[in-house]
Protein backbone atom coordinates (compact mmCIF):
# COMPACT_ATOMS: atom_id res chain seq x y z
CA UNK A 1 0.00 0.00 0.00
CA UNK A 2 0.97 3.48 -1.06
CA UNK A 3 1.03 6.73 1.07
CA UNK A 4 2.75 9.10 -1.49
CA UNK A 5 1.31 12.38 -1.43
CA UNK A 6 0.19 13.95 -4.53
CA UNK A 7 0.82 11.07 -7.10
CA UNK A 8 -2.09 10.89 -8.83
CA UNK A 9 -2.84 14.54 -11.02
CA UNK A 10 -4.13 12.26 -13.82
CA UNK A 11 -5.50 12.48 -16.46
CA UNK A 12 -5.32 16.27 -16.10
CA UNK A 13 -1.19 17.13 -14.93
CA UNK A 14 -0.33 14.27 -16.40
CA UNK A 15 -2.16 15.74 -20.11
CA UNK A 16 -0.15 19.13 -19.40
CA UNK A 17 3.16 17.30 -18.91
CA UNK A 18 2.70 15.29 -21.74
CA UNK A 19 1.72 18.07 -23.90
CA UNK A 20 4.80 19.69 -23.07
CA UNK A 21 7.22 17.08 -23.46
CA UNK A 22 5.74 16.40 -26.99
CA UNK A 23 6.13 19.91 -27.75
CA UNK A 24 10.29 20.21 -26.31
CA UNK A 25 10.67 16.75 -28.73
CA UNK A 26 9.68 18.62 -31.73
CA UNK A 27 12.86 18.87 -34.07
CA UNK A 28 11.55 21.91 -35.49
CA UNK A 29 12.49 25.09 -33.80
CA UNK A 30 9.24 27.11 -35.39
CA UNK A 31 5.71 26.33 -34.25
CA UNK A 32 3.23 24.58 -36.73
CA UNK A 33 0.92 26.71 -38.52
CA UNK A 34 -2.88 26.72 -36.45
CA UNK A 35 -5.59 26.51 -39.29
CA UNK A 36 -7.71 27.94 -36.27
CA UNK A 37 -7.09 31.66 -35.57
CA UNK A 38 -6.09 32.46 -31.62
CA UNK A 39 -8.63 33.69 -29.59
CA UNK A 40 -7.38 36.98 -27.86
CA UNK A 41 -9.53 37.80 -24.86
CA UNK A 42 -11.74 41.13 -24.65
CA UNK A 43 -10.41 43.59 -22.06
CA UNK A 44 -13.35 45.05 -19.99
CA UNK A 45 -11.88 47.35 -17.22
CA UNK A 46 -13.59 46.75 -13.80
CA UNK A 47 -12.62 48.48 -10.55
CA UNK A 48 -12.91 45.80 -7.38
CA UNK A 49 -12.69 46.92 -4.37
CA UNK A 50 -11.46 45.39 -0.83
CA UNK A 51 -9.87 45.93 2.18
CA UNK A 52 -6.55 46.87 1.00
CA UNK A 53 -7.74 48.76 -1.83
CA UNK A 54 -9.03 48.85 -5.27
CA UNK A 55 -7.92 47.93 -8.21
CA UNK A 56 -8.50 47.34 -12.14
CA UNK A 57 -8.87 44.10 -13.94
CA UNK A 58 -10.02 44.12 -17.44
CA UNK A 59 -10.16 40.29 -17.15
CA UNK A 60 -12.92 40.07 -14.46
CA UNK A 61 -15.37 39.61 -17.25
CA UNK A 62 -14.28 35.86 -17.23
CA UNK A 63 -15.36 35.21 -14.00
CA UNK A 64 -18.32 32.99 -13.95
CA UNK A 65 -19.12 31.57 -10.93
CA UNK A 66 -22.74 29.82 -12.83
CA UNK A 67 -20.24 28.65 -15.52
CA UNK A 68 -23.62 29.83 -17.80
CA UNK A 69 -22.53 32.99 -19.30
CA UNK A 70 -22.61 32.47 -22.62
CA UNK A 71 -19.65 35.03 -23.57
CA UNK A 72 -16.99 33.33 -21.05
CA UNK A 73 -17.76 30.10 -22.19
CA UNK A 74 -17.73 30.79 -26.29
CA UNK A 75 -14.18 32.05 -25.58
CA UNK A 76 -13.49 28.96 -23.76
CA UNK A 77 -14.32 27.15 -26.46
CA UNK A 78 -12.40 29.03 -28.67
CA UNK A 79 -9.33 28.49 -26.50
CA UNK A 80 -9.93 24.88 -26.37
CA UNK A 81 -10.17 24.49 -30.23
CA UNK A 82 -6.98 26.77 -30.74
CA UNK A 83 -5.24 24.35 -28.62
CA UNK A 84 -6.15 20.86 -30.28
CA UNK A 85 -4.98 22.45 -33.33
CA UNK A 86 -2.06 23.58 -32.14
CA UNK A 87 -1.09 19.70 -30.52
CA UNK A 88 -2.48 18.12 -33.24
CA UNK A 89 1.27 17.38 -34.94
CA UNK A 90 2.51 16.21 -31.84
CA UNK A 91 -0.59 14.07 -30.50
CA UNK A 92 1.17 10.89 -31.91
CA UNK A 93 4.24 11.45 -29.60
CA UNK A 94 1.67 12.66 -26.81
CA UNK A 95 0.13 9.70 -26.46
CA UNK A 96 3.80 7.72 -26.60
CA UNK A 97 4.60 9.79 -23.54
CA UNK A 98 1.11 9.65 -21.82
CA UNK A 99 1.32 5.32 -22.03
CA UNK A 100 4.54 5.33 -21.23
CA UNK A 101 3.58 7.52 -17.84
CA UNK A 102 1.08 6.11 -17.10
CA UNK A 103 2.20 2.68 -17.35
CA UNK A 104 4.83 3.86 -14.12
CA UNK A 105 1.93 4.58 -12.14
CA UNK A 106 -0.39 1.93 -10.39
CA UNK A 107 -4.02 2.40 -11.34
CA UNK A 108 -5.26 0.99 -8.37
CA UNK A 109 -3.85 1.62 -5.19
CA UNK A 110 -4.33 3.03 -1.77
CA UNK A 111 -2.67 4.85 1.36
CA UNK A 112 -2.33 3.00 4.62
CA UNK A 113 -5.28 4.22 7.25
CA UNK A 114 -4.24 6.92 9.24
CA UNK A 115 -6.11 7.15 12.24
CA UNK A 116 -6.79 10.40 13.61
CA UNK A 117 -9.81 11.81 16.21
CA UNK A 118 -11.40 8.20 16.16
CA UNK A 119 -11.63 7.58 12.48
CA UNK A 120 -9.78 5.70 10.12
CA UNK A 121 -8.75 7.93 7.26
CA UNK A 122 -7.44 6.21 4.14
CA UNK A 123 -7.04 7.77 0.31
CA UNK A 124 -8.36 5.35 -2.61
CA UNK A 125 -7.46 5.92 -6.05
CA UNK A 126 -8.97 4.19 -9.32
CA UNK A 127 -8.08 3.59 -12.64
CA UNK A 128 -8.90 7.08 -14.97
CA UNK A 129 -9.81 9.14 -12.06
CA UNK A 130 -8.42 12.48 -11.56
CA UNK A 131 -8.90 12.50 -7.62
CA UNK A 132 -8.36 10.43 -4.89
CA UNK A 133 -11.37 8.61 -2.92
CA UNK A 134 -11.39 9.87 0.65
CA UNK A 135 -12.56 7.00 3.08
CA UNK A 136 -13.59 7.80 6.30
CA UNK A 137 -14.03 4.55 8.47
CA UNK A 138 -15.36 5.32 11.81
CA UNK A 139 -14.44 2.40 13.74
CA UNK A 140 -14.68 3.94 17.43
CA UNK A 141 -17.99 4.89 16.29
CA UNK A 142 -18.97 1.72 14.80
CA UNK A 143 -18.30 0.35 18.64
CA UNK A 144 -20.13 2.75 20.53
CA UNK A 145 -23.07 2.63 18.15
CA UNK A 146 -22.79 -1.44 18.49
CA UNK A 147 -22.80 -0.81 22.29
CA UNK A 148 -25.67 1.12 22.83
CA UNK A 149 -28.36 -0.72 20.43
CA UNK A 150 -27.26 -3.81 22.71
CA UNK A 151 -27.49 -1.82 25.72
CA UNK A 152 -31.28 -0.25 24.41
CA UNK A 153 -32.20 -4.12 23.46
CA UNK A 154 -31.28 -5.49 26.90
CA UNK A 155 -32.70 -3.02 28.60
CA UNK A 156 -36.10 -3.02 26.98
CA UNK A 157 -35.97 -7.24 27.84
CA UNK A 158 -35.06 -6.97 31.05
CA UNK A 159 -37.88 -4.58 31.66
CA UNK A 160 -40.62 -6.36 29.93
CA UNK A 161 -39.35 -9.60 31.74
CA UNK A 162 -39.65 -8.10 35.34
CA UNK A 163 -43.03 -6.92 34.97
CA UNK A 164 -44.09 -9.96 33.65
CA UNK A 165 -42.47 -12.02 36.48
CA UNK A 166 -43.93 -8.96 39.23
CA UNK A 167 -47.52 -8.79 37.40
CA UNK A 168 -48.57 -10.61 34.44
CA UNK A 169 -51.69 -8.47 34.46
CA UNK A 170 -49.53 -5.46 34.44
CA UNK A 171 -47.36 -6.70 31.88
CA UNK A 172 -50.33 -7.07 29.05
CA UNK A 173 -51.18 -3.10 30.28
CA UNK A 174 -47.70 -1.82 29.43
CA UNK A 175 -47.33 -4.21 26.32
CA UNK A 176 -48.47 -1.24 24.05
CA UNK A 177 -46.99 1.26 25.45
CA UNK A 178 -43.06 -0.36 25.36
CA UNK A 179 -43.71 -2.00 21.92
CA UNK A 180 -43.84 2.01 21.31
CA UNK A 181 -40.98 3.33 22.94
CA UNK A 182 -39.22 0.27 21.09
CA UNK A 183 -40.25 1.18 17.73
CA UNK A 184 -39.06 4.79 18.41
CA UNK A 185 -35.61 3.37 18.68
CA UNK A 186 -35.84 0.42 16.46
CA UNK A 187 -33.02 1.06 13.69
CA UNK A 188 -35.49 -1.65 12.04
CA UNK A 189 -37.91 1.13 11.88
CA UNK A 190 -36.00 3.46 10.08
CA UNK A 191 -34.37 0.96 7.34
CA UNK A 192 -31.16 3.21 6.69
CA UNK A 193 -29.82 6.24 5.89
CA UNK A 194 -29.42 7.70 2.38
CA UNK A 195 -26.04 8.23 0.80
CA UNK A 196 -25.25 10.90 -0.48
CA UNK A 197 -22.99 11.85 -3.08
CA UNK A 198 -23.97 9.56 -6.05
CA UNK A 199 -26.08 10.60 -8.67
CA UNK A 200 -29.22 8.16 -7.95
CA UNK A 201 -30.62 6.55 -4.49
CA UNK A 202 -28.91 4.26 -1.96
CA UNK A 203 -30.01 3.20 1.32
CA UNK A 204 -27.06 2.20 3.63
CA UNK A 205 -28.78 -0.50 6.35
CA UNK A 206 -27.71 -2.04 9.39
CA UNK A 207 -25.73 -5.37 8.61
CA UNK A 208 -27.68 -7.00 10.90
CA UNK A 209 -31.29 -5.89 9.28
CA UNK A 210 -34.09 -7.99 9.31
CA UNK A 211 -37.32 -8.20 6.73
CA UNK A 212 -38.52 -4.86 8.62
CA UNK A 213 -36.00 -2.94 8.07
CA UNK A 214 -35.16 -4.08 4.43
CA UNK A 215 -38.87 -3.13 3.97
CA UNK A 216 -38.29 0.29 5.83
CA UNK A 217 -35.44 0.92 4.03
CA UNK A 218 -37.04 0.38 0.51
CA UNK A 219 -39.94 2.95 1.73
CA UNK A 220 -37.12 5.40 2.50
CA UNK A 221 -35.85 5.01 -1.17
CA UNK A 222 -38.93 5.94 -2.82
CA UNK A 223 -39.46 8.54 -0.74
CA UNK A 224 -35.76 9.93 -1.72
CA UNK A 225 -36.77 9.64 -5.21
CA UNK A 226 -40.07 10.70 -4.85
CA UNK A 227 -39.12 13.96 -3.56
CA UNK A 228 -35.99 13.84 -5.42
CA UNK A 229 -33.47 15.22 -2.59
CA UNK A 230 -31.00 15.22 -5.01
CA UNK A 231 -31.47 17.84 -7.05
CA UNK A 232 -32.87 19.99 -3.77
CA UNK A 233 -29.25 18.94 -2.85
CA UNK A 234 -27.43 20.12 -5.72
CA UNK A 235 -29.38 22.74 -6.23
CA UNK A 236 -28.32 24.15 -2.47
CA UNK A 237 -24.71 23.16 -3.07
CA UNK A 238 -24.80 25.27 -6.42
CA UNK A 239 -25.80 28.59 -4.77
CA UNK A 240 -23.29 31.02 -5.15
CA UNK A 241 -22.15 32.09 -1.22
CA UNK A 242 -21.95 35.97 -0.29
CA UNK A 243 -18.01 36.79 -0.53
CA UNK A 244 -16.49 38.38 2.31
CA UNK A 245 -14.92 41.93 1.91
CA UNK A 246 -11.45 39.75 1.91
CA UNK A 247 -12.81 38.00 -1.42
CA UNK A 248 -14.17 40.53 -3.14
Amino acid sequence: MSSRPGRRGLPAVLAASVSVAALAACPSPRAPAVSVPEPIAAQKPHEVTSPHGARIDPYYWLRDDTRKDPEVLAYLEAENRYAQAALAPVQPLERTLRAEMTARVAQEDASAPVLRGGWWYIQRWEPERQYPILVRDGFVGNIALKLIEGLAEGLFKTISKEIALASPELARSFEPVIKRVWANHDYAEYGGAPLLGIDGACIICHGSSNHVAIRNAIRVAVDYLTNDLNSIIAAELSKEPTPTPEQQ
